[in-house]
């Protein structure tokens, strides 16, 4: 399957509805990956699912144990 954009999406675990999502992009080594801003997310727990062409690829569950207000900057930018 090489048709569409992968992504990463995260999914809450009783909800099952997106909160977020994040294109993957290929690396210099020829590997997918993504930086995933997790500030904003609320406490509990998500479902990080890989995406091509709308088929999910993978999963991960990830638990967040606080509200993420650690990173106050914008996704893609790093504080200096």
């Amino acid at each position: 399957m090489r048709a569409g954009q992968p992504e990463l999406k995260v999914v809450g675990c009783d909800t099952n509805q997106a909160v977020r999502s994040v294109n993957l992009d290929r690396g210099w080594n020829g590997r997918w990956g993504a930086a995933l801003w997790t500030g904003g997310l609320g406490k509990g727990c998500y479902k990080v699912v890989a995406t091509l062409g709308g088929q999910s690829l993978g999963s991960f569950r990830m638990d967040v144990k606080a509200n993420s207000k650690a990173c106050l900057t914008a996704p893609g930018h790093r504080k200096r």
